[in-house]
């Protein structure tokens, strides 16, 4: 491993300084819960862009859209809902 500054040097990992500062969602804590609804929506890509689809996500290419394997017109993305805080 690396030593010198801006290098963890022989310790394995992050230092406890880094440790501290960041923040881990645990199971079950307060975070808000988004509630998927029975509608969704159909998008169109930005100009110059189109839509893959590839096992049931999209993926937004560069270029404008023209028919081949896995191009779409528009993605279709359900709509989900969440408390307001």
């Amino acid at each position: 491993m690396p030593q010198g500054e801006g290098t963890y040097g022989n310790q394995v990992g992050r230092p406890k300084e880094a440790k501290k500062g960041m923040r881990v969602l645990k199971k079950g804590g307060k975070t808000p819960r988004l509630t998927i609804l029975n509608k969704s929506v159909m998008v169109d890509p930005p100009k110059g862009f189109h839509w893959m689809e590839e096992q049931g996500r999209y993926y937004l290419m560069k270029g404008d859209y023209k028919p081949h394997p896995g191009a779409v017109r528009q993605a279709k993305f359900k709509q989900a809902n969440h408390p307001k805080s």
